[in-house]
């Protein structure tokens, strides 16, 4: 703390990850665009999702291959972005929709991801994806 009484960390940090780097990523998956979405990723990305984890060189390979695709990604809240020097969190809440419409291609979920800033860009190492729960009453 300092004499002002304000935290350190409540003031911008020099050099820190810009909240427009959390679009990059969505704008990629609809449709599909392998180069965009590895652009944002960093080569160790891992995404995160229940019990399953998948790496970079899996999740490009299926985009890669027209493996499952995304009809439709919209956000439910707007990204909230935290930065924390080079490194920054952002959270959304999304709903992916996929071509067959059924339950099981459609998801509402709570994304969280990390970005670390080098060398004047954004990357990814980090994505979390948890199902949404539904409001109460609905």
């Amino acid at each position: 703390m300092r004499d002002s009484g304000q935290d350190e960390a409540a003031e911008p940090p020099p050099h820190r990850v810009e909240p427009e780097a959390a679009q990059a990523r969505p704008a990629a998956v609809v449709p599909p665009d392998a180069e965009r979405i590895a652009g944002s990723m960093a080569d160790g990305w891992v995404g995160v999702s229940g019990a399953d984890s998948t790496d970079r060189k899996t999740l490009l390979g299926r985009v890669r291959s027209g493996g499952p695709t995304h009809t439709a990604r919209d956000a439910v809240t707007p990204p909230r972005a935290r930065g924390h020097g080079d490194t920054a969190t952002v959270t959304a809440r999304i709903t992916d929709t996929a071509p067959c419409g059924c339950p099981r291609c459609y998801a509402d979920a709570g994304t969280t991801d990390v970005l670390v800033r080098r060398h004047g860009h954004g990357r990814r190492p980090l994505r979390r994806i948890t199902p949404a729960t539904p409001p109460s009453g609905s």
